[in-house]
């Protein structure tokens, strides 16, 4: 019976921690199929699995890559987690899309949103 309070026990604070550690990204705008914009990100931080650009934008760092220019001198930034070492960029964002475009100098990378 003790096995089974202390496993009662560790499942019940895991479920009232978990709004905790979600509301952490409340303050940022999340980046969704129905945003448009085109930004030039000039900050990139990546926290517990999201990717804040600006302060002020949140996007999933698992975001796949989809393409790139055979011949793009960009080749390991297979996920958005990676973009942090571009910075400056520019992000371009069309609504009702679920892909969004990476602008480095002359090369373009397409991320599919998650």
């Amino acid at each position: 019976m003790k096995i089974k309070n202390t496993y009662v026990k560790s499942i019940t604070i895991c479920i009232a921690l978990s709004p905790i550690s979600c509301s952490h990204f409340n303050q940022y705008t999340p980046i969704t199929t129905e945003s448009e914009m085109s930004i030039v990100v000039q900050n990139h931080k990546n926290d517990r699995g999201g990717s804040i650009l600006n302060s002020k934008y949140l996007l999933d760092s698992s975001c796949p890559l989809v393409y790139k220019k055979r011949f793009s001198n960009l080749e390991t930034l297979d996920e958005v987690y990676f973009l942090a070492q571009l910075i400056p960029y520019q992000l371009q964002k069309i609504k009702g899309d679920n892909q969004f475009f990476i602008i480095k100098e002359n090369d373009t990378l397409i991320y599919k949103l998650l």
